[in-house]
């Protein structure tokens, strides 16, 4: 999470639908929405309640063990200014 609030900007909507069977208790921060599933659900699931919850232009699904860098700003805006479409992803 402190990647997250490290690096998004305003521009940048994030949702967090926790999967786990514990509510997290720590301070997500003023640039997260975060929900806890009410029943334990598939990655597949999960992925389509962080969907409907979200209302962004763009999205990156990322794991737990995932985290960003200061370049998710920079694809914003290369996808802001150009007209391409692209799926970006990592094996990593």
């Amino acid at each position: 999470m402190s990647s997250i609030e490290k690096y998004v900007n305003e521009n940048i909507e994030v949702v967090v639908c926790d999967n786990s069977d514990k509510k997290i208790n720590c301070n997500i921060g003023k640039k997260i929405k975060y929900f806890h599933n009410p029943r334990e659900m598939s990655m597949h699931e999960n992925f389509e309640e962080c969907l409907k919850k979200s209302r962004g232009k763009y999205i990156i699904f990322l794991g737990d063990d995932d985290f960003l860098t200061s370049k998710i700003n920079d694809i914003v805006d290369l996808l802001e200014n150009e007209r391409i479409f692209v799926s970006i992803f990592s094996r990593n």
